[in-house]
């Protein structure tokens, strides 16, 4: 079995763990959860905001959605792999940078939640 330690000498498991949890969107699923006070609901909102936006905004018309399409998190956090972008899609640290600030505005609204409805 690998060790955490023989790939990186200065991180664990857990620490491997936590890292790509954390670069492949559980930071929003947790976010969201506690906006919405469930993981289940963080999940079904993330699932709503990958899966069903696009279809909807792909019904506006093409001037309309060609300027909104861009900046959905899907797209956004795609934008990151892309070697040659597309006229109509972010540059790639464009893309990791709304795809982190999408993250980071949900943990920060999450934080503000928890600090208003669980503190008295």
């Amino acid at each position: 079995m690998l060790e955490a330690r023989s790939v990186h000498t200065g991180r664990s498991a857990s620490n491997h763990l936590l890292a790509l949890a954390q670069t492949h969107g559980i930071a929003r699923v947790r976010g969201l959860g506690a906006i919405v006070r469930t993981t289940a609901g963080g999940i079904a909102a993330l699932a709503a905001i990958v899966f069903v936006l696009p279809p909807i905004i792909g019904t506006l018309p093409s001037s309309v959605a060609n300027s909104i399409t861009p900046y959905l998190p899907s797209n956004a956090g795609g934008a990151v792999w892309t070697i040659n972008p597309d006229p109509h899609t972010l540059a790639p640290w464009a893309g990791f940078a709304l795809f982190a600030a999408y993250a980071a505005v949900s943990l920060v609204i999450a934080a503000v939640l928890l600090i208003r409805r669980d503190t008295s």
